[in-house]
């Protein structure tokens, strides 16, 4: 089958079957080895410009390693042709300055990932390789350092960016959920009544006497009238604001860049018969009490869409790549 092809690599048909085995977009999540891989490009000048923002020769190679390696995986025991690795070699630079413009955008939203999230995150990576259980000592030791000395990637950071990648492309993904206006929602505002309870701080507060109590508090607070939530939340030590007009693409301001695409499900199927969440919300160290003030033009008609997944994050992706200024320095023969 590799040799088909080798024979035929400029095909449309080809490019389609080896862009299947690549991914559309380079994630450094579940990268669980320490291996030897292809070799580097041998300079330490970025492979491109996007925008501005430059792409580091290290971030390409470490990219375009894993696709050999996938296309090696898909094709084993068989040589990879230097059509198919400069078709490798192209898609990684896609994959790179998607990268990059969803970084800029996570960056632009506010989407900041905290400590211990990234520290969860790394334990639940790193668990494997360590008998099931993580091992702060082969990880501080061999794990991190490999990544540092043999791409001079920072890991660490590497691994906060993707953790916010994958909560922008959760906030951007568009389902059809409950009534929310799927066809038209740049024509529908939302106007939310948020408290956030600090349990952490409430506890130094005296508020409560024990951090569980935090999630009380929280719970009580569901059972008050919206209109009250501003005057009682300050007898509780706990943050009130009220946010709005927003729409779907903003929905990340709710809770401060984390939430789950449950949770905005949750929130923006709120409606005037059910206007409060049944639950609080918990992310981190922050319990989130959300309630829906009113809704612009909720008596709009509409219909919910079907297969919409994905649709407003692709339909900007491909606005941005259009719009993007991209200055490609890799050789000539692998440019597109």
């Amino acid at each position: 089958m590799l040799d088909i092809m080798r024979k035929h690599a400029s095909s449309w048909i080809i490019k389609l079957m080896l862009g299947a085995i690549i991914i559309s977009f380079a994630f450094f999540f579940g990268y669980n080895r320490l291996t030897k891989s292809a070799g580097k490009l041998g300079s330490n000048q970025a492979v491109a410009v996007v925008n501005g923002i430059s792409i580091p020769t290290e971030d390409f190679t470490f990219f375009y390693d894993q696709n050999i390696e996938r296309l090696k995986k898909a094709f084993a025991g068989e040589d990879l042709s230097d059509n198919i690795k400069s078709f490798a070699q192209n898609m990684t630079l896609q994959q790179l300055i998607r990268r990059a413009l969803l970084n800029n955008l996570a960056s632009e939203l506010g989407i900041v990932i905290p400590d211990n999230q990234l520290a969860a995150a790394i334990k639940e990576q790193v668990k494997n390789l360590s008998g099931g259980e993580f091992d702060p000592v082969f990880y501080k030791q061999q794990y991190m350092p490999y990544f540092q000395n043999r791409y001079g990637i920072n890991y660490e950071e590497m691994m906060r960016e993707d953790i916010a990648l994958e909560n922008l492309e959760k906030i951007l993904t568009l389902k059809s959920i409950g009534s929310i206006e799927l066809q038209n929602p740049e024509n529908t505002k939302w106007y939310f009544n948020i408290v956030v309870f600090n349990p952490k701080k409430l506890l130094s507060e005296k508020k409560i006497a024990d951090e569980s109590q935090g999630l009380d508090l929280a719970k009580s607070l569901l059972k008050e009238p919206l209109k009250n939530w501003d005057k009682i939340s300050k007898s509780k030590g706990a943050d009130f604001k009220s946010l709005g007009p927003i729409d779907l693409a903003q929905r990340q301001t709710i809770l401060n860049g984390s939430g789950t695409l449950e949770d905005f499900e949750n929130i923006f199927s709120l409606n005037q018969q059910t206007p409060v969440i049944s639950e609080p919300i918990r992310h981190g160290d922050m319990i989130y009490v959300v309630g829906l003030v009113k809704k612009e033009n909720e008596n709009k008609e509409s219909q919910p869409a079907e297969n919409t997944q994905n649709v407003f994050l692709d339909n900007w992706l491909q606005k941005s790549l259009s719009e993007a200024e991209v200055i490609n320095y890799l050789p000539d023969n692998n440019k597109s």
